[in-house]
Protein backbone atom coordinates (compact mmCIF):
# COMPACT_ATOMS: atom_id res chain seq x y z
CA UNK A 1 0.00 0.00 0.00
CA UNK A 2 3.53 2.26 0.46
CA UNK A 3 5.05 2.97 -2.51
CA UNK A 4 8.35 2.55 -1.25
CA UNK A 5 9.91 0.45 1.68
CA UNK A 6 12.48 1.78 3.91
CA UNK A 7 14.32 -0.43 6.57
CA UNK A 8 14.40 2.65 8.88
CA UNK A 9 12.68 6.18 9.23
CA UNK A 10 12.37 9.12 11.79
CA UNK A 11 9.28 10.43 12.56
CA UNK A 12 7.92 12.56 15.06
CA UNK A 13 6.19 9.77 16.67
CA UNK A 14 9.18 8.06 16.72
CA UNK A 15 11.11 5.37 14.50
CA UNK A 16 8.98 3.46 12.10
CA UNK A 17 10.77 0.25 11.21
CA UNK A 18 9.48 -2.27 9.05
CA UNK A 19 6.66 -5.17 10.55
CA UNK A 20 8.59 -8.66 11.15
CA UNK A 21 5.48 -10.84 10.41
CA UNK A 22 4.04 -12.55 8.09
CA UNK A 23 1.54 -9.95 6.85
CA UNK A 24 3.25 -8.99 3.87
CA UNK A 25 4.11 -12.30 2.32
CA UNK A 26 0.19 -13.28 3.14
CA UNK A 27 -1.17 -9.97 1.32
CA UNK A 28 1.74 -10.73 -1.95
CA UNK A 29 -0.19 -14.44 -2.32
CA UNK A 30 -3.30 -13.21 -1.98
CA UNK A 31 -3.02 -10.88 -4.54
CA UNK A 32 -1.15 -13.06 -6.60
CA UNK A 33 -4.03 -15.60 -6.75
CA UNK A 34 -6.81 -12.80 -7.07
CA UNK A 35 -4.98 -11.13 -10.22
CA UNK A 36 -4.57 -14.86 -11.50
CA UNK A 37 -8.23 -16.32 -10.78
CA UNK A 38 -10.02 -12.47 -11.52
CA UNK A 39 -7.52 -10.61 -13.01
CA UNK A 40 -7.42 -7.69 -10.56
CA UNK A 41 -4.65 -5.22 -10.38
CA UNK A 42 -2.79 -6.27 -7.35
CA UNK A 43 -2.36 -4.29 -4.49
CA UNK A 44 1.82 -3.65 -3.30
CA UNK A 45 1.64 -3.90 0.55
CA UNK A 46 4.29 -2.59 2.63
CA UNK A 47 3.75 -3.35 6.73
CA UNK A 48 5.56 -0.85 9.55
CA UNK A 49 5.50 -0.03 13.18
CA UNK A 50 6.23 2.78 15.30
CA UNK A 51 8.98 1.98 18.50
CA UNK A 52 9.11 5.12 20.41
CA UNK A 53 12.61 5.30 21.41
CA UNK A 54 15.48 4.51 20.01
CA UNK A 55 17.00 2.06 22.92
CA UNK A 56 13.78 0.27 22.37
CA UNK A 57 14.71 -0.06 18.47
CA UNK A 58 17.84 -1.87 19.55
CA UNK A 59 16.31 -4.31 22.44
CA UNK A 60 13.83 -5.43 19.44
CA UNK A 61 16.20 -5.99 16.95
CA UNK A 62 18.97 -7.82 19.64
CA UNK A 63 15.88 -10.25 20.55
CA UNK A 64 15.14 -10.78 16.94
CA UNK A 65 18.45 -11.84 16.08
CA UNK A 66 18.54 -14.25 19.35
CA UNK A 67 15.44 -15.77 18.49
CA UNK A 68 15.97 -16.64 14.94
CA UNK A 69 19.69 -18.00 15.56
CA UNK A 70 18.89 -20.40 18.84
CA UNK A 71 16.14 -21.40 17.16
CA UNK A 72 17.90 -23.34 14.08
CA UNK A 73 20.27 -25.71 16.69
CA UNK A 74 18.35 -27.90 18.95
CA UNK A 75 21.29 -27.08 21.48
CA UNK A 76 20.36 -23.33 21.62
CA UNK A 77 16.57 -24.12 21.17
CA UNK A 78 17.08 -25.89 24.54
CA UNK A 79 18.71 -22.47 25.99
CA UNK A 80 16.28 -20.37 24.62
CA UNK A 81 13.32 -22.61 26.37
CA UNK A 82 15.19 -22.46 29.55
CA UNK A 83 16.29 -18.96 29.62
CA UNK A 84 14.01 -17.34 27.28
CA UNK A 85 13.48 -14.14 29.85
CA UNK A 86 17.14 -13.78 29.69
CA UNK A 87 17.61 -14.29 25.64
CA UNK A 88 14.31 -11.92 24.72
CA UNK A 89 16.07 -9.02 26.70
CA UNK A 90 12.82 -9.59 29.64
CA UNK A 91 10.27 -9.06 26.95
CA UNK A 92 9.24 -12.78 27.62
CA UNK A 93 8.69 -14.49 31.33
CA UNK A 94 8.24 -17.79 31.69
CA UNK A 95 5.56 -18.91 33.62
CA UNK A 96 3.76 -15.25 33.70
CA UNK A 97 0.47 -14.65 32.49
CA UNK A 98 -0.61 -10.83 31.41
CA UNK A 99 -2.64 -9.62 33.84
CA UNK A 100 -6.33 -10.33 33.00
CA UNK A 101 -7.95 -6.93 33.81
CA UNK A 102 -4.99 -5.12 32.26
CA UNK A 103 -6.15 -7.10 29.24
CA UNK A 104 -10.00 -6.08 29.54
CA UNK A 105 -8.58 -2.28 29.60
CA UNK A 106 -6.19 -2.41 26.60
CA UNK A 107 -7.41 -1.39 22.92
CA UNK A 108 -6.11 -1.10 19.89
CA UNK A 109 -6.10 0.90 16.07
CA UNK A 110 -4.96 -0.13 13.17
CA UNK A 111 -4.75 1.87 10.86
CA UNK A 112 -4.57 0.69 6.82
CA UNK A 113 -3.46 3.37 4.52
CA UNK A 114 -4.34 2.79 0.61
CA UNK A 115 -2.69 5.17 -2.11
CA UNK A 116 -3.96 5.00 -5.70
CA UNK A 117 -5.65 6.07 -8.82
CA UNK A 118 -9.37 7.91 -8.14
CA UNK A 119 -11.94 5.82 -9.60
CA UNK A 120 -12.59 7.73 -12.97
CA UNK A 121 -9.34 7.73 -14.06
CA UNK A 122 -8.71 6.21 -17.43
CA UNK A 123 -6.23 3.29 -17.69
CA UNK A 124 -4.00 4.75 -19.93
CA UNK A 125 -3.35 7.45 -16.78
CA UNK A 126 -2.24 5.34 -14.45
CA UNK A 127 1.24 6.36 -13.39
CA UNK A 128 2.23 6.64 -10.04
CA UNK A 129 2.73 10.26 -10.51
CA UNK A 130 -1.44 10.26 -10.61
CA UNK A 131 -1.78 8.46 -7.31
CA UNK A 132 -4.14 11.13 -5.88
CA UNK A 133 -6.36 9.10 -4.11
CA UNK A 134 -5.77 7.88 -0.60
CA UNK A 135 -8.05 5.85 1.66
CA UNK A 136 -8.12 3.73 4.83
CA UNK A 137 -9.50 0.96 6.69
CA UNK A 138 -9.38 1.71 10.82
CA UNK A 139 -9.98 -1.05 13.07
CA UNK A 140 -10.18 -0.57 16.52
CA UNK A 141 -11.05 -2.94 19.31
CA UNK A 142 -10.10 -4.02 22.89
CA UNK A 143 -7.14 -5.93 23.77
CA UNK A 144 -5.27 -7.06 20.22
CA UNK A 145 -2.89 -9.69 21.31
CA UNK A 146 -5.09 -12.08 23.20
CA UNK A 147 -8.95 -11.22 23.46
CA UNK A 148 -9.79 -9.61 20.00
CA UNK A 149 -7.30 -11.91 17.63
CA UNK A 150 -9.49 -14.88 19.28
CA UNK A 151 -12.82 -12.88 18.36
CA UNK A 152 -10.80 -12.30 15.09
CA UNK A 153 -9.80 -15.80 14.24
CA UNK A 154 -12.94 -17.84 15.34
CA UNK A 155 -15.54 -14.98 13.28
CA UNK A 156 -12.63 -16.27 10.23
CA UNK A 157 -13.37 -19.25 10.81
CA UNK A 158 -17.03 -19.16 10.78
CA UNK A 159 -17.26 -16.91 7.65
CA UNK A 160 -14.66 -19.91 6.09
CA UNK A 161 -17.09 -22.61 6.88
CA UNK A 162 -20.11 -20.18 5.11
CA UNK A 163 -18.23 -20.15 1.82
CA UNK A 164 -16.67 -23.31 1.78
CA UNK A 165 -20.46 -24.36 2.08
CA UNK A 166 -21.54 -21.99 -0.90
CA UNK A 167 -18.53 -22.33 -3.24
CA UNK A 168 -19.03 -26.00 -2.79
CA UNK A 169 -22.57 -25.99 -4.56
CA UNK A 170 -21.26 -23.85 -7.40
CA UNK A 171 -18.00 -26.21 -7.61
CA UNK A 172 -15.63 -23.02 -7.91
CA UNK A 173 -13.44 -23.79 -4.37
CA UNK A 174 -9.73 -23.37 -5.02
CA UNK A 175 -7.71 -25.85 -3.66
CA UNK A 176 -4.36 -26.60 -1.67
CA UNK A 177 -2.45 -23.94 0.20
CA UNK A 178 -4.21 -21.08 0.02
CA UNK A 179 -4.68 -17.76 2.11
CA UNK A 180 -7.79 -16.73 3.66
CA UNK A 181 -8.12 -13.31 2.09
CA UNK A 182 -8.27 -16.04 -1.44
CA UNK A 183 -11.64 -17.42 -0.78
CA UNK A 184 -12.89 -15.02 2.22
CA UNK A 185 -14.81 -12.11 0.64
CA UNK A 186 -13.78 -9.17 2.46
CA UNK A 187 -17.27 -7.73 3.40
CA UNK A 188 -18.92 -10.43 4.68
CA UNK A 189 -15.93 -11.27 7.96
CA UNK A 190 -16.79 -7.33 8.27
CA UNK A 191 -19.95 -7.35 8.14
CA UNK A 192 -19.68 -10.15 11.29
CA UNK A 193 -17.14 -8.05 13.09
CA UNK A 194 -19.04 -5.46 12.94
CA UNK A 195 -22.45 -6.78 13.25
CA UNK A 196 -20.72 -8.71 17.02
CA UNK A 197 -19.16 -4.41 17.85
CA UNK A 198 -16.10 -5.89 19.86
CA UNK A 199 -13.98 -5.28 16.93
CA UNK A 200 -15.02 -2.09 14.46
CA UNK A 201 -14.03 -1.87 11.21
CA UNK A 202 -14.46 1.20 8.89
CA UNK A 203 -13.57 2.41 5.84
CA UNK A 204 -12.73 6.10 4.84
CA UNK A 205 -12.67 6.69 1.05
CA UNK A 206 -10.96 10.12 1.02
CA UNK A 207 -8.83 9.77 3.96
CA UNK A 208 -7.00 13.05 5.33
CA UNK A 209 -4.58 11.34 8.15
CA UNK A 210 -1.11 10.68 8.19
Amino acid sequence: MLAERSSFKRSSRGYIVPFPGSDRSVVKRTQLHRYSVFNELPTQLEAYYCIRDLKTVLRYAAMGFNLSTFTKYEFTERLLRKYGDFFSLGTFEKGKMPDRQMLLENQFKLTLLGRGWPKKIADSDKSVSNMTQQSAVIIRGGDGAYIETATIAINTALVLLEEIYRQQKNTTLPYGVITPGSIIPPEALVNRLNREGRVVVDFVENYQGE
